[in-house]
């Protein structure tokens, strides 16, 4: 090499993160990147480091982030978060935060949450924002309560809101995530078109149904009628704890 030149840096491997920055990411002789959004397996014959391949595929899963790709929930990890998309009642419209039925959950189960809960909210506005607030972070499970509003407050006809519920699961199922469909069985929306709707969303798309979620929850535990207290939502999440148990494959709660 003549003198005063520099030796050319061999360039450096690189993967992308949610922010647009990217960061180091081990060199391996000039393989070829695993496209992004997916996690590249690479068998043990073909002389990679585990390391190497283990640094590849964080990478690749680092860059599907945020990407809402069908198919890419496969992938969540058991650190994944639980996502509970709702309305007023799973935000815990009147109750500290932690004493909400998806906090108490996570306590319990001992696992991340996203409570996406939004006072007022519909299912057909949900679909709106479900990528946002459910698809992105890719879920280990998602549970959906949703539908009051749309009959209670904006009285929508029965096969608009079934639709739009039926539009949530099947997107979030598509991508690999087990669902738990809940049903608040309240005034209008206990109606038996919409329990026999649920059951027939629940069962074509392979979700998880809890039918008449608030069943055994006095006047007390409901004093406007539809918002639990803390003591309310306590028993609800007691109601939840077993299903997502056997969904998440957790052993058996303690003896309380």
């Amino acid at each position: 090499m003549p003198p005063g030149r520099r030796r050319p840096m061999a360039p450096s491997r690189r993967c992308p993160t949610r922010s647009g920055r990217s960061t180091n990411a081990p060199s391996t002789s000039g393989r070829r990147e695993p496209p992004r959004g997916r996690v590249r397996v690479a068998t043990g014959d073909e002389g990679v480091p585990g390391a190497v391949r283990l640094a590849l595929g964080v990478c690749a899963l680092v860059a599907s982030l945020g990407l809402g790709s069908p198919g890419r929930t496969a992938l969540a990890a058991a650190g994944a978060p639980i996502v509970f998309l709702g309305d007023s009642i799973t935000a815990g419209e009147g109750v500290p935060a932690e004493a909400a039925f998806p906090a108490r959950l996570g306590a319990a189960l001992g696992v991340p949450i996203v409570n996406a809960g939004r006072s007022g909210d519909t299912a057909a506005r949900a679909i709106g924002r479900l990528t946002r607030d459910a698809r992105r972070v890719q879920p280990r499970l998602v549970v959906v309560e949703l539908g009051v509003n749309d009959v209670l407050d904006e009285h929508r006809p029965p096969d608009e809101v079934l639709r739009h519920l039926r539009t949530i699961v099947r997107r979030l199922r598509r991508d690999g995530v087990p669902v738990v469909l809940v049903h608040v069985a309240r005034g209008d929306f206990g109606a038996p078109v919409y329990r026999e709707g649920f059951r027939v969303i629940a069962r074509e798309e392979g979700a998880t149904l809890v039918e008449d979620f608030y069943a055994g929850l006095s006047t007390e535990l409901l004093p406007d009628g539809l918002h639990p207290t803390a003591a309310g939502h306590a028993r609800l999440a007691e109601r939840l704890e077993p299903v997502l148990r056997t969904l998440l494959t957790l052993p058996a709660a303690p003896a309380r």
